[in-house]
């Protein structure tokens, strides 16, 4: 396809430049490390256990007001996606904003090694890739490797309303808090949430609205603001930057079909963005039932059946009226409602998608309000075609 050579691993021919490494995946963050040191230019690092992309793509959307700005694809953000969009710089370029992802310690230290980040964005630390990580001490020391590598001088912005967020600390280094509930340096107050989205009031003097739905976008909104202003646009660039940004697919994406609502949350899951799911749905107006569609969230270690048992008693907690659970896990989300007290006559279990959309059109009425989540290797999005006249998944 045009390549001039290859990094190969084994010898695969003569027929082309190669050039042979013990580890390819090393050799390009290596390479990848030495093309950046070509730029000198802002590079911003996102993590968290939850809305880095969203964060990322609301933090681009305003900085590209004023900048010309390179960020990740999607959810390219291991060590492959971010090795490629490093190397997609080119004079003209004036910022970049990565979102670094990670399943296992180490990795976000060799992220931040390759991107040399000027600052760094943290959004909230919860259970999450715990078959590796262990507990949630173990993801805030995962999440945190990006301090080794975050340039002295730069700046940090943190969730002060995390409790584990809110204990960084680094000397010679400019951090600055976001939040709702706590004293910070860009409070959110004045909430106000509803279809077209979730407005609010930064320190008592600027309102914006944003097109995301619930609590978890205002954060995600925060951050992107906090670090914006830190760059230096003033608000009424920030303002433009908020009105064109449109949430990506499958992350709290707003469908109708025939009179029908369904929120689709369905990209990926874990219990912190599950419960912030919950919450969503919850404190929305409705005209008819409220419908959770929730599936396994996968990758939460040996207590994995709590975990979805507490997402249960969450939605037995909440405005719910209707919960259908899809996955052995997610079973326990079923038991963990029912409970806690949830109407059993209103929980409805299936073992996997084909057999959920054999029963869809029984379930589901037409003017039903209906939020799906669950992890990626779910999909989900499937069960699109079940709001509609038929269902063949």
């Amino acid at each position: 396809k045009g390549a001039a050579g290859a990094v190969v691993s084994s010898v695969i021919g003569k027929t082309a430049a190669i050039v042979r490494v013990e580890d390819t995946l090393k050799a390009l963050g290596d390479i990848a490390a030495f093309y950046r040191k070509r730029f000198d230019l802002p590079v911003v690092a996102i993590t968290g256990s939850a809305g880095k992309t969203t964060t990322k793509d609301i933090l681009s959307n305003i900085l590209s007001v004023r900048y010309r700005v390179l960020s990740n694809t999607g959810t390219e953000n291991n060590i492959i996606g971010v090795s490629r969009t490093i190397m997609k710089l080119e004079p003209g370029f004036d910022i970049c904003v990565l979102e670094l992802g990670t399943n296992h310690f180490g990795e976000i230290k060799r992220l931040s090694e390759i991107s040399s980040p000027t600052s760094a964005v943290f959004t909230n630390i919860g259970p999450s890739h715990l078959e590796f990580l262990k507990d949630e001490e173990g993801v805030f020391r995962a999440k945190t490797e990006l301090l080794e590598n975050v340039r002295r001088g730069g700046r940090i912005y943190i969730n002060k309303d995390d409790k584990y967020l809110s204990r960084i600390e680094r000397a010679g280094t400019d951090i600055t808090g976001y939040g709702i509930n706590s004293k910070a340096d860009f409070t959110a107050s004045g909430i106000i949430f509803d279809w077209k989205g979730s407005s609010f009031v930064i320190n008592g003097e600027h309102r914006f609205t944003i097109s995301g739905l619930g609590s978890a976008g205002i954060y995600n909104a925060l951050a992107a603001i906090a670090c914006a202003r830190g760059i230096g646009l003033d608000w009424k660039e920030i303002e433009k930057g908020l009105a064109g940004f449109k949430s990506s697919p499958m992350r709290m994406e707003l469908l109708r079909y025939n009179g029908m609502t369904v929120i689709n949350d369905s990209y990926n899951a874990n219990p912190l963005s599950m419960k912030n799911a919950v919450d969503t749905l919850s404190a929305l107006s409705a005209p008819s039932r409220k419908v959770l569609l929730l599936a396994d969230m996968l990758e939460l270690g040996d207590n994995r059946a709590e975990f979805h048992r507490d997402t249960g008693r969450a939605v037995a907690a909440a405005k719910i009226n209707v919960l259908i659970t899809i996955g052995e896990l997610a079973s326990d989300i079923a038991s963990g409602a029912s409970r806690a007290g949830m109407d059993k006559g209103s929980i409805h279990s299936f073992k996997n998608n084909k057999d959920f959309a054999a029963k869809a059109s029984s379930l589901l009425k037409g003017d039903d309000t209906i939020l799906m989540k669950g992890s990626r290797l779910m999909k989900m999005e499937d069960l699109l075609e079940c709001f509609t006249v038929s269902c063949t998944v």
